[in-house]
C-alpha cells in the first residue's frame, strides 16, 4: 500500500511538470529557462499543495526526450519532511502528443525517503497529494470536446527507496534496492530486489525471559525479501497477477520462506488465491485454492478467510524457532492434509490427516483456535478422532524432543497404541482426555498440566489392564482400578531435589482404588494403594479392608525399569478393637 501511495505521487509530480514545462521548453530549450520555469512551477506546486516544494535543478533535451529531475523535496502541510528524491528522470515518446497520448517510455528514480504518518483520528500525512491530483466531481459537469490526456508507461525502475511509516507506537520500516516494471504486451513483469520490512512498537519482544515462547512477534518484524510478479490486469478495483517466485527470511524471528508462488485475482472486497505453493527449509504445502474476504466499515462487512484442501510434507523443526522452540530437534517428516477458514479473531482446522511415510502414525482430527484478540481468553481446543501409533514410533517421537526420558520401557510394553479424545488450551492451562487402548488393556484418562504452579495431575481409569505385563511383573494380572495422580514439572523444585538426592523417579504422589486384582495364584478385590515419590525413592502402601482384620504391606522401589526387584517392607495383619466389632454389627 505504502509502495503504491509512492508510485502515485511520482507519477502525477512527473505529469505536473511535464504539463507546466511543456509549453516554455518547447520554445526554449535551454538550462537557464529551464530552471527558470522550474522555479516557477515549483511555486505553482507549493501553491496548490500548500506546503513547500522545492527541486535543486532539471535537465530537459528535447532532442533525446529526456527530462531529469534533481534535488526533489515535498512537506507535509505540518512543515515536516515528507518526501526527498535524489533523482528522477523520464524518457518520453511524444510523437502521438497531437493526439494527446504520452508515452513514458522509461522512468527512473535514485535515492528516494519518504517518512508517512498516521496519527489516531487523523488522515495520513500524504492524502493531500491524492486529494490534489484526484479527479473532481465538477469535472464531470464541464463539457468539452477535449480527449482525456492518456498516459502509457512502459518501464519503472526505482532504486534505493526507504519508507518510514509511523503510526501510533508503531514504526514501519520499508526499503529495497530496486524495484523494476516493465511492460510485456498487454502485462507487466514486476521485480522487487532486496526489500526490507521492519517493526518496532518499542517494548521488549514477547519472549523476553521466556525460553519456551517462540520469537514470532508482529511488533518485531526484520524480512528480508525478494520477488517477481506478473501483472496481468490491473484496472481501479481490480488486479489480476501471480507471484512467479519470491523468497522470505527472517533470521531472528525464524522465519526461512524458499520458494512462495500463487494466482491471485483482487478487487475491493475480495482476494481469490489458486495453485499456491510454500516452500520452507524442509516443509513444502500446496493449497488448491483460498479466498480472503476484505472488512469495509461502511457497509460491516467483516474479515474472513477460507482455504481448499491444503497438502504436503511437515518438518515440525522448521517452525521450532518461531513458534515452538521445543520442537528444534524434531526432524521426523510428517505428511499433511487439512483446511483452514477463520476470521480475525478465530482459526478453524477441518479434516486434519496427519502421519509418518511409513503409516506408523496415523491421526484424523479437526479444532479451533478462538479469542485471538484477547491474550487472556486465548483457547485452543482439539477433537482427535482417532489415533494409530504402531511399533517403535512412539520412541521415535518422544525422542524428537530435549526432554528426560522416563519409563520408556513401560512405553514399549504397551505395544501398539490407539487414542481417541480431546485436548484443551487455555493460556497456561493444557487439559487431555479421552480413551487409550494398547496391548495390555484400556484405559480412559483426563489429566491437565499446570503452567503456572507447575504440576500434572488427574485421575485414569480401566476395567481390565494388564500391570505386570506393562511393568515387567509376570505375577501380577488384570486389574480393574481407578487413580489419581500429581507430578511435580518444575524444574526449580525438581532440580533441588535431584541435586540433594538424585534419583531416576517422577516426584509425585499416586492414589488408586483397585476393585479387581490377581497376584500369582491370589485374588483380591477392593484395595486401597497409595504411593509418594521424592525423585530418588518411591514409598507406598497397601491395604485390604476387612470386617474383623485388615491386610497390609509397605514397599519401596527407586526404578521403574527394574520393578521386579520392588522391595515389600512390612506386610502384617491388624485387627478391629471390639469397638469398632460393635460399631460395625450396629451399623
Amino acid at each position: 500500500m505504502i509502495i503504491k501511495t509512492l508510485l502515485k505521487i511520482l507519477v502525477g509530480l512527473i505529469i505536473t511538470i511535464i504539463v507546466l514545462l511543456g509549453a516554455g521548453t518547447l520554445l526554449l530549450n535551454t538550462k537557464y529557462v529551464q530552471n527558470k520555469l522550474l522555479v516557477i512551477a515549483t511555486n505553482l506546486l507549493s501553491e496548490k499543495l500548500e506546503t513547500r516544494v522545492k527541486a535543486d535543478s532539471i535537465s530537459v533535451n528535447l532532442f533525446s526526450q529526456d527530462i531529469a529531475l534533481y534535488g526533489l523535496d515535498i512537506d507535509d502541510q505540518q512543515q515536516r519532511k515528507m518526501l526527498q528524491v535524489g533523482k528522477l528522470t523520464a524518457t518520453l515518446g511524444l510523437e502521438s502528443l497531437t493526439d494527446r497520448n504520452i508515452i513514458v517510455k522509461e522512468i527512473e528514480t535514485d535515492d528516494v525517503e519518504a517518512i508517512i504518518r498516521k496519527e489516531a483520528n487523523t488522515p495520513a500525512n500524504y492524502q493531500f497529494l491524492i486529494e490534489a491530483f484526484r479527479k473532481k466531481p465538477e469535472d464531470d459537469t464541464i463539457t468539452t470536446e477535449k480527449k482525456k490526456l492518456n498516459l502509457d508507461i512502459e518501464q519503472v525502475r526505482l532504486r534505493d527507496i526507504h519508507l518510514t511509516y509511523n503510526k501510533g507506537d508503531t514504526l514501519t520500516d520499508v526499503s529495497f534496492n530496486q524495484l523494476y516494471v516493465e511492460k510485456d504486451g498487454k502485462e507487466h513483469l514486476v521485480s522487487i530486489d532486496s526489500l526490507r520490512l521492519k517493526t518496532d512498537y518499542h517494548r521488549t519482544r514477547k519472549n523476553t525471559g521466556k525460553p519456551h515462547r517462540g520469537f514470532f512477534d508482529v511488533g518485531h518484524f526484520d524480512v528480508t525479501a525478494n520477488m517477481k510478479w506478473t501483472i496481468h490486469l490491473m484496472e481501479k478495483d481490480s488486479l489480476n497477477a501471480t507471484l512467479t517466485e519470491a523468497n522470505f527470511k527472517d533470521p531472528t524471528m525464524g522465519i526461512n520462506l524458499t520458494d512462495v508462488r500463487f494466482d491471485m485475482a483482487a478487487n475491493r472486497k475480495a482476494i481469490s488465491l489458486s495453485d499456491i505453493t510454500i516452500q520452507q527449509t524442509n516443509t513444502k504445502l500446496n493449497i488448491g485454492h483460498g479466498n480472503i474476504i476484505l472488512p469495509d466499515k461502511e457497509t460491516g462487512r467483516k474479515f474472513s478467510y477460507s482455504t481448499g484442501k491444503i497438502k504436503g510434507h511437515v518438518v515440525l523443526k522448521d517452525i521450532s524457532r518461531t513458534f515452538a522452540p521445543c520442537l528444534k530437534n524434531f526432524h521426523l517428516p510428517l505428511q499433511l492434509q487439512t483446511t483452514m477458514s477463520g476470521t480475525d479473531n478465530t482459526i478453524h482446522f477441518r479434516n486434519i490427516h496427519v502421519s509418518t511415510k511409513d503409516k506408523k502414525l496415523q491421526i484424523s482430527a479437526y479444532g479451533n483456535i478462538t479469542n485471538l484478540k484477547v491474550k487472556k481468553q486465548y483457547k485452543i481446543q482439539f477433537q482427535v478422532k482417532k489415533m494409530h501409533a504402531k511399533g517403535d514410533i512412539k520412541e521415535k517421537i518422544i525422542n524428537q524432543f530435549i526432554v528426560k526420558k522416563l519409563m520408556m520401557k513401560q512405553l514399549r510394553l504397551l505395544g501398539d497404541i490407539n487414542y481417541t479424545g480431546s485436548f484443551t488450551v487455555i493460556r497456561k492451562h493444557e487439559a487431555f482426555q479421552g480413551r487409550l487402548g494398547t496391548a495390555a488393556g484400556s484405559m480412559n484418562f483426563k489429566f491437565a498440566i499446570d503452567d503456572i504452579d507447575k504440576y500434572v495431575s488427574g485421575e485414569v481409569n480401566s476395567s481390565a489392564f494388564h500391570l505386570g505385563k506393562v511393568m515387567d511383573m509376570k505375577d501380577i494380572g488384570n486389574l480393574s482400578c481407578s487413580a489419581a495422580f500429581k507430578i511435580d514439572i518444575s524444574k526449580k523444585r525438581t532440580g533441588a531435589i535431584r541435586r540433594a538426592k538424585g534419583g531416576k523417579l517422577p516426584i509425585g504422589t499416586v492414589s488408586a482404588t483397585v476393585n479387581d486384582c490377581s497376584y500369582k495364584k491370589i485374588h483380591v478385590k477392593n484395595l486401597s494403594a497409595n504411593i509418594e515419590s521424592d525423585g530418588a525413592i518411591a514409598n507406598g502402601d497397601i491395604l485390604k479392608q476387612g470386617k474383623l482384620l485388615d491386610l497390609f504391606t509397605k514397599f519401596s522401589f527407586t526404578d521403574t525399569d527394574q520393578m521386579q526387584k520392588i522391595k515389600i517392607i512390612k506386610p502384617g495383619l491388624r485387627f478391629h478393637k471390639k469397638d469398632d466389632k460393635k460399631k460395625k454389627k450396629k451399623e
